[in-house]
Parts: C-alpha cells; sequence; structure tokens
C-alpha cells in the first residue's frame, strides 16, 4: 500500500486502511473503493492522506476479505462467458471460477493486469453466417510437411543428443556445445537460476548447470527453450506472440507444480510440457489463418473451447498438429504424448500426465489474467480430475506459489513481464 494526499486520490482508488478521524469516528472503511462523492467527503473532513492499494502490492498478498463484494461480483459476471463452457456447480470448477474473480478483482484493485471495463462484457457476434464455419480440408502431416517450412532447431540439440548417448561424454563436453549458441546458453542460465528449479546459489556456469540438472533434463531444456525461438518471426497480425508465451509459461510453472506434488514426475518435463502444448497452434496460424479466425469466431459465438472450434473447422485441434510436428522435431515420444493428449487425458494411458497439462492449461487461463483470457475456458475432464488425486485446497497455494516463478521466468523470456504492464 502507499500514502496518497487527500487532494491527489482518484475515483477508483481503494482504500488499504480504515480511516479514523481525530474524534475517533471511521470516516471510510478499508476496502472501499472510492468514488468522486467519498472523496469530497474526505477532504470536507480534513483528512490529508490515506492509505490506498496501489501497482506495487503483491496480489497475492492481499486477503480475500480485503476484496469489496462489488469487485468479485462485477468479476464473477465478467468472467461468465469465458466460463461457459466449464461446469462450475461441481468441483474443481467450482474453486476455480471463485479464484479466478478473486483474482481479477485483485489485479484490478492494484491497477494491474487488465482493467475493469465500464460495461459488461458483450458477445462479439450474433448470427453469423453459417458458411464462414465450413471445414477446410487439410491434415496434420500436409500441414507440419511441404505446405509450410518448419523452423530449423539449433544444432546444438543435435548435438547434445548424440553426446548423450556416447559413454564417454561429460558435463563439460554438453555445456561447451550449449555455450556456442550464445543466445540459447543466456536464456538457459536464466532458467535454470530462476525460483522453479530451486538452486542452493547462483549458477554462473553452464558446466554447473548441467550437473545440476543432469543431461537429460537440460536437453529437455534446450527443445523448449529452442522451440520458443524458432517461432519468432510469425508477424503480429496473425498471433500476438507475447501473450501466447506468456499463457505458456505459466501453463508450464502450473504444470511443474502439479507435477512435484506426484512422486516420480519430473517438474522439468512438465514445464517443457506445459510451454510448448500449443505449439501446434503456431503452424496453423501461420499457414491456415483465415481457417483459425474462423474457428475463434465459433468458439466465441457458440461458448466452445478453440481446440473443439478448431475441430470443427480445420477436422483436427492444434494438439494434434503438435504431435506431428514434435515426431519431425524428433521429441521423446513420452513428451509428445503428454503435449498430443492434453485436450483428451481420459483417451490416454495413463491418464494422469496429460491430464497434468489439461489443468495447468485451464488453470493458465483462468487465474493468470483472468480478464484477459484470449479464449473460452475447456472444462475439466472428470475421469483426469480423478487421475489427479489432487484436492481442491490446492489449487489456490498452486496459484500463489507460480506467481513469482512465472514473473521470473517471463522476465528470463518476454520483454515485459505481466505486473510492468501498464
Amino acid at each position: 500500500m502507499v500514502g496518497v494526499a487527500a487532494e491527489n486520490l482518484k475515483p477508483g482508488m481503494v482504500l488499504g486502511k480504515d480511516v479514523v478521524l481525530g474524534d475517533g469516528r471511521t470516516a471510510a472503511k478499508a476496502p472501499a473503493v472510492l468514488d468522486a462523492s467519498a472523496i469530497a467527503a474526505l477532504r470536507r473532513d480534513k483528512v490529508a492522506e490515506v492509505e490506498v492499494f496501489n501497482d506495487g502490492d503483491a496480489v497475492d498478498g492481499i486477503p480475500d476479505k480485503a476484496v469489496p463484494p462489488a469487485f468479485f461480483t462485477r468479476c464473477s459476471k465478467l468472467l461468465a462467458p469465458a466460463f461457459a463452457a466449464m461446469d462450475t456447480t461441481e468441483e474443481p470448477g467450482f474453486t476455480l471460477r471463485r479464484l479466478s474473480a478473486l483474482r481479477a478483482a485483485k489485479l484490478a484493485m492494484t491497477g494491474q493486469g487488465s482493467p475493469l471495463p465500464e460495461d459488461d462484457v458483450p458477445l462479439l457476434v450474433n448470427n453469423p453466417a453459417m458458411d464462414l464455419f465450413q471445414k477446410q480440408k487439410t491434415t496434420p502431416e500436409k500441414l507440419a510437411s511441404g505446405n509450410v517450412r518448419l523452423p530449423a532447431f539449433p544444432a546444438a540439440y543435435v548435438k547434445i543428443t548424440e553426446l548423450l548417448a556416447s559413454p564417454h561424454a561429460t558435463a563439460a563436453d554438453i555445456a561447451d556445445v550449449v555455450s556456442r549458441d550464445t543466445a540459447l546458453a543466456a536464456r538457459l542460465l536464466k532458467l535454470v537460476n530462476s525460483p522453479f528449479y530451486g538452486a542452493s546459489g547462483k549458477i554462473e556456469s553452464l558446466s554447473r548447470a548441467v550437473t545440476l540438472l543432469g543431461g537429460e533434463e537440460l536437453n529437455t531444456l534446450v527443445l523448449g527453450v529452442s522451440a520458443m525461438t524458432a517461432f519468432k518471426n510469425i508477424p503480429a497480425r496473425l498471433m500476438d506472440m507475447d501473450r501466447f508465451w506468456r499463457h505458456s509459461i505459466a501453463c508450464g510453472v502450473y504444470a511443474g507444480l502439479l507435477a512435484e506434488r506426484r512422486p516420480g514426475f519430473s517438474a522439468e518435463r512438465f514445464f517443457i510440457a506445459g510451454l510448448l502444448h500449443d505449439v501446434g497452434r503456431l503452424i496453423m496460424y501461420r499457414s491456415i489463418p483465415a481457417a483459425c479466425a474462423r474457428a475463434l469466431l465459433l468458439s466465441y459465438t457458440e461458448s466452445m473451447p478453440l481446440h473443439l472450434a478448431e475441430r470443427e473447422i480445420v477436422g483436427f485441434d492444434h494438439s494434434e498438429l503438435s504431435d506431428v510436428l514434435l515426431g519431425k522435431w524428433r521429441f521423446p515420444e513420452a513428451l509428445r504424448r503428454i503435449i498430443a493428449d492434453h485436450h483428451r487425458p481420459a483417451e490416454a494411458e495413463p491418464p494422469a500426465p496429460p491430464a497434468i497439462v489439461q489443468l495447468a492449461d485451464i488453470m493458465a487461463l483462468a487465474l493468470r489474467d483472468p480478464l484477459c483470457a484470449p479464449m473460452i475456458i475447456p472444462d475439466i475432464d472428470p475421469c483426469a480430475w480423478a487421475a489427479l488425486e489432487t484436492p481442491v485446497s490446492a489449487l489456490g497455494e498452486i496459484m500463489i506459489k507460480a506467481e513469482q516463478q512465472i514473473l521470473d521466468i517471463e522476465k528470463a523470456f518476454l520483454e515485459k513481464p505481466l505486473r510492468s504492464r501498464p
């Protein structure tokens, strides 16, 4: 919170502390949302300064009871269209909807994230011409082959794979290969020094990073980091790449935190699975942008999750294309299957690994910047939820634990992390 002189107060500011006058009367009770009349009353009472929430406050440090009921109700109504495809009368949908509204309110209170609009969010369109939704015939194999020039993976990945297969390779050998790609090396060091990896001290050398993580996990990180740079040239008119990767990073962190609750699951591997869960969508936007626009329109008008709209328009969804693409890039089969099945985890065997990414994807949409959710939030597959064996109470805990990790990884990869945005 920050102290603001009464003459500098503006409508919309939220009191962080009760305003008590010299005679003991309470002039305003926190967390009141100040309007013009309330500000005028404080000035009449000759209040010199009040404390308000500001953009330096940690969002998840604000107690739920500090959220004005009007803010919570408003945010809950604004989020209703995004949750139209989810059963929010049952768990975990009920808790996710509540957490989403609370976080949206706290972001608005502190001036972070997306501001509250003046009016309810309307439907984007009404009664669209149905010929917009006719299928465009193609296959994942066609899109991931000659029709689209695939971004080239760096030589570092190929060489590291060869070294890992050699019984004579050392951590220094692997570090030497990575160091030849300076951009890759810098990003890897930033990532391993983030709270997500929980290193006891600052890691300044690649050889120590290799020793700490192990060759296999380092190579998985190389895959993820390389994929982020492989698609950097997609035109802004087709895709907001900054928003895309912010969602992907959040999904990766949530997936890692969900995975670490299960014995034998690698948090690092699930971080990469979450980071790359939508990579097939990038190929779709670059190769069939008109079909993708029709899928988005169908999703919004019918309150249909986007992956289902993609199947209606194109005949398959982005996760199927991701599977083909990652196969061409020679990703590990287990990692491919997690990504390929994250929209249908109940059909996978076992269902828990893709279910982790499905829930992480939903959490990233519902909890990161709720009022800026770019698409309809999918429902959680009941079989997948059961397979996770995760208590509902863990969702809020994971959201809070993820906050700083997400911000640190955004700083490593993106120009402007969420909190620094106007």
